[in-house]
């Protein structure tokens, strides 16, 4: 008998549980894939601050000993819950995570300030078309942008969540550092990057093995924010890999070791 692993996947800001589909249909019977969304999040923290309670309430519904799989501000909230919980996961998974979303003093490698204020000011005036446009930027300058930006309008995963979640992620994505969370947590770790991504900057990734060592780093080429769908066969590559035999200390590009991403 094949034993299954848990799986649990948590979903980034702007789009619903439908996004991880075509991810999670290539996944075989070894795994018990389980999804979480900003709903997920935002009725664990009861719209509030994600308090330790918030997190706890989210901890116990993903089994002990699953691989944890985070995108984006998904990946922050797996950051806090594997320092928060240690030895409660068996690996920590980040898909275009970084540790601080927008740029701080004493943190560069993020999206500028600027930037990130006229996108929530755009996100308050006209809800639904800032949603389009960020479905855009997540794929610009990546083979298949149109067809992946369509799928994603039509997949249903873009309408999915109410505006006043979608508010919520964003003042989540203001003010969330998890910087020393991820230098406490003691699970094997993959951060991958694309290379082309315009909403996490690549350039994140150094700075992440820079907070913790034993982070493994992968870069997928011509990739965009979301390289579990536009480069499915390299992510599904790298983390089953990892997840066969957990490896840290380097970085990996394309396959191949760069210790450029080293600390």
């Amino acid at each position: 008998m094949i034993e299954r692993k848990d799986l649990a996947l948590l979903t980034g800001w702007g789009l619903g549980k439908a996004v991880w589909e075509p991810f999670v249909e290539r996944l075989d019977e070894r795994f018990r894939p389980r999804v979480f969304d900003l709903r997920d999040y935002w009725l664990a923290a009861d719209g509030g601050a994600l308090s330790e309670q918030a997190l706890a309430r989210l901890a116990t519904r993903i089994p002990v000993g699953a691989h944890v799989l985070g995108w984006s501000l998904g990946g922050m909230l797996a950051i806090r819950l594997a320092a928060a919980w240690p030895g409660r996961f068996s690996s920590l998974s980040l898909v275009a995570t970084n540790a601080v979303f927008r740029q701080r003093g004493d943190w560069r490698a993020a999206m500028p300030r600027a930037q990130f204020e006229r996108f929530r000011e755009s996100f308050r005036m006209s809800p639904a078309e800032t949603l389009r446009q960020f479905v855009g930027l997540m794929f610009v300058g990546t083979p298949q942008a149109r067809r992946w930006s369509r799928w994603l309008l039509d997949s249903g995963a873009v309408a999915a969540l109410p505006e006043d979640e979608l508010e919520w992620g964003l003042q989540r994505l203001d003010s969330l550092d998890v910087r020393q969370s991820l230098a406490a947590v003691d699970a094997p770790v993959m951060v991958i990057q694309g290379d082309r991504d315009k909403v996490t900057p690549p350039d994140a990734v150094k700075a992440l093995v820079g907070l913790n060592p034993a982070v493994e780093a992968v870069s997928i080429a011509s990739a965009g924010h979301a390289p579990f769908l536009s480069h499915a066969n390299e992510v599904e590559a790298a983390l089953r890999a990892f997840w066969r035999r957990p490896v840290s200390g380097v970085g990996v590009v394309n396959g191949k070791r760069d210790e450029s991403y080293s600390a």
